[in-house]
């Protein structure tokens, strides 16, 4: 990763985008993978930088033998598993402490269900916003839309007398849009990874703490491997799938692999396995 860190531009200065992103330029190979981010030392930003090289982790072990345009991520939400899980250890007791970090473990892991749980409230508000949205752009109460809806879901009072566009403040909503159900379906899928890792890999060790989960994939057991989960197979590419449960997952098994099939209202139904 030391490549895609010296091509990234991790520090804030003026007028820059105050945003985080991976990026990939192109599609040749070596794939060419970028972090920008506006790093400041504290929890958020850590969080943001584990997340953020997860994706770059990803991107980097896309299949080189795929034809150039499927050289991409199998589906969103698998870029987001890895970045989540990634992202997730900000707040793990285990690897604050082997950071040198203070960790209380009681308090952190209080934090982390209550953020799941809040966070999944704000991907309903998006979710549902979007899909008003869409169904009639030039409606004339998008304001009032998104505060119904925050109300309903989050339980925050709009501020009184008060009609401003904030529903645009949301970046999503701008440059990523109907993207925010992939973080909801990127969480299930990370904590099935990790509960695949640390059953079948590691012995039961935490996936960061083990050699098993960091052997380079030549010697690595035959259920793991980066290349494996990022490896595209788009099943849906010569035809729509046939429609299904919102997230079916079979067991991990290492002879057998994951099969997740993702169809929805918004998006054409598509898939990955695991191989």
């Amino acid at each position: 990763m030391r490549g895609v860190v010296a091509r990234s531009d991790l520090y804030g200065r003026p007028s820059k985008n105050q945003h985080a992103f991976c990026l990939s330029v192109g599609r040749e190979y070596p794939y060419d993978v970028r972090v920008l981010a506006n790093v400041r030392p504290d929890a958020y930003w850590m969080n943001t930088m584990l997340h953020e090289f997860g994706h770059a982790v990803y991107d980097r072990h896309i299949n080189p033998k795929l034809p150039y345009f499927l050289r991409t991520v199998a589906h969103s939400c698998t870029t987001e598993a890895i970045a989540l899980m990634m992202g997730a250890l900000a707040e793990e007791p285990g690897w604050l402490e082997k950071g040198e970090l203070d960790g209380d473990v009681e308090r952190l892991a209080a934090r982390r269900r209550a953020d799941r749980l809040v966070f999944t409230r704000w991907a309903l508000v998006m979710f549902h916003f979007e899909k008003e949205f869409y169904e009639d752009p030039d409606r004339d109460d998008l304001n009032k839309l998104w505060w119904d809806l925050v109300e309903r879901l989050q339980l925050v009072n709009r501020p009184p007398e008060r009609d401003e566009l904030d529903w645009a403040a949301k970046i999503h909503v701008a440059i990523a849009p109907v993207y925010y159900h992939n973080y909801v379906l990127g969480n299930l899928i990370s904590v099935q990874l990790r509960n695949h890792l640390e059953t079948r890999v590691t012995g039961g060790e935490p996936f960061y703490s083990s050699e098993a989960a960091s052997l380079p994939a030549r010697s690595r057991p035959r259920a793991w491997s980066p290349q494996r989960l990022a490896r595209h197979c788009p099943r849906g590419h010569r035809g729509e799938l046939e429609p299904g449960p919102l997230c079916h997952v079979s067991p991990l098994e290492p002879s057998r692999g994951l099969v997740f099939q993702h169809p929805s209202a918004h998006v054409r139904a598509a898939g990955f396995r695991l191989l």
